[in-house]
């Protein structure tokens, strides 16, 4: 007997029907699907999760018919792929969120040459600043630059020069 059916079921496997080693609603379950495998001749497959040894484990079931009155029933644990696969699908909503909080500024945006205001598309001028926190996740912070104070605070340009 392979050694890890042991920690799932016991030493007492060898013997007992499946339906007994299950509890009560994967066991109700199981028997539907055996009586589907029996009655369409397909296999059916199902996944279950049960608590083993304090923690939460999660199986597949593959129940074939061979016959009229016998399945072969074949459970496999498949924790570790429905890990994988709830850490996934966390990854993409966590990436979705992440797209939908991008804004991305692309093609011809028409800018003023002498005031540097910004034309939407709905024709109306607008500040650079203004369109750009619109358009995109830029945050501003305003300051002036040195040839701006000197041309328009020179009395203040000439404190700072000295």
């Amino acid at each position: 007997m392979p050694k890890n059916t042991i920690p799932l079921f016991g030493d007492d496997l060898p013997g007992k029907r499946l339906h007994d080693l299950l509890p009560g609603e994967i066991n109700q379950r199981t028997l539907g699907y055996i009586s589907k495998a029996l009655y369409s001749g397909t296999v059916q497959v199902f996944e279950f999760d049960l608590q083993v040894h304090g923690k939460k484990r999660f199986y597949e079931n593959r129940i074939m018919a061979c016959g009229s009155e016998a399945v072969l029933s074949i459970i496999r644990d498949v924790t570790d792929r429905v890990e994988a696969e709830a850490a996934k699908e966390q990854l993409i909503r966590e990436l979705r969120d992440a797209l939908t909080k991008i804004k991305t500024l692309r093609g011809l945006i028409p800018i003023c040459s002498s005031c540097k205001k910004i034309r939407d598309d709905k024709g109306y001028w607008n500040q650079l600043e203004l369109y750009l926190q619109e358009h995109s996740e830029a945050e501003f912070s305003h300051g002036i630059c040195d040839d701006c104070m000197k041309a328009w605070y020179p009395d203040y340009a000439k404190k700072s020069d000295r």
